[in-house]
């Protein structure tokens, strides 16, 4: 689902209060670390919705460990909310992108 500003709300979103007068409040519940891994990118999105900013490579800092045991080329997809943005990273294996890490960064934070 898209909100106005171009933010993509995912299933996450929890209620976890009603108040009178304030009415319903929500806390955004991200994935886990790594949750999504194996997952393809149209079963992602099928959850995450559409990205707000699509990019070729990985994000943040990870180990040259990490990177080297990839052989396929690598995008990585953000999805932002209000309160912070989902780094999804995918590997193209047999013409099928598949998650090969994930991410939660929360708004105003930085890698």
């Amino acid at each position: 689902m898209i909100l106005s500003g171009g933010l993509c709300v995912w299933t996450g979103l929890r209620v976890m209060g009603y108040f009178p007068g304030r009415g319903i409040v929500l806390r955004v519940v991200p994935p886990a670390d790594n949750s999504l891994v194996g997952l393809t990118e149209l079963e992602s999105r099928a959850s995450l919705g559409q990205p707000n900013v699509e990019f070729a490579g990985h994000y943040g800092n990870h180990r040259l460990g990490f990177t080297k045991k990839f052989n396929g080329e690598i995008k990585t997809a953000v999805f932002k909310s209000v309160a912070g943005s989902i780094y999804v990273s995918y590997e193209e294996r047999n013409g099928v992108w598949i998650v090969i890490c994930n991410s939660w960064l929360m708004a105003g934070s930085v890698w």
